[in-house]
């Protein structure tokens, strides 16, 4: 299960609601829309926190102010997408390609790329933290593309500009000191 509750703009106040992802192949969708914020997380049945994968994850809010929180982790399997809205908080483990193409982040969001194969990676707006953990494949940004953030770590991994530049704002760091294998390149 995981929750989503709901602010409602009409003044009644919040609701919390459960939802099934049981799509067939296992790969759920989910799209977060509409007027009202939306704060999404995943439990057990004792209220511990669990990370929710997901096979494609869309953010299209009706506005840029319109703010979205992940108390609990999200796996993204698929496609991420940003379109509009401003995800506030939470982390973001992509396992599959990244598009955003508007909207906006909170400086409390963490992205981490971490698949195994080739990852396409596209934004047309300022990330906050971004983090690069791929002990194989590569990280590929869209052909001649400016990607502005503003902290990046490489922990692991491959980022092929592909013609592009990498405007690291805040702080740029390769490795934390605790992945002992594989190659930094």
């Amino acid at each position: 299960d995981f929750h989503m509750q709901d602010d409602s703009a009409a003044g009644a106040g919040s609701t919390g609601r459960t939802f099934d992802l049981n799509a067939p192949a296992g790969t759920p969708t989910l799209l977060l829309s509409g007027p009202d914020t939306s704060d999404l997380w995943r439990t057990d049945q004792n209220g511990v926190g669990l990370t929710l994968d997901l096979w494609d994850f869309t953010i299209a809010k009706q506005q840029l102010s319109t703010l979205v929180t992940l108390t609990t982790p999200v796996r993204v399997w698929g496609t991420f997408r940003m379109q509009q809205g401003t995800l506030q908080s939470g982390t973001v483990y992509v396992n599959g390609s990244w598009t955003t193409t508007g909207g906006a982040y909170g400086t409390a969001v963490a992205i981490v790329v971490q698949g195994p194969a080739t990852q396409t990676f596209v934004s047309t707006v300022v990330l906050p933290n971004l983090f690069i953990n791929k002990p194989s494949g590569t990280v590929l940004l869209g052909t001649g593309q400016t990607l502005i953030t503003a902290n990046f770590t490489i922990w692991d991994g491959v980022v092929d500009l592909n013609g592009g530049t990498l405007e690291v704002r805040g702080t740029f760091s390769l490795g934390d000191g605790r992945r002992r294998s594989g190659t930094r390149r």
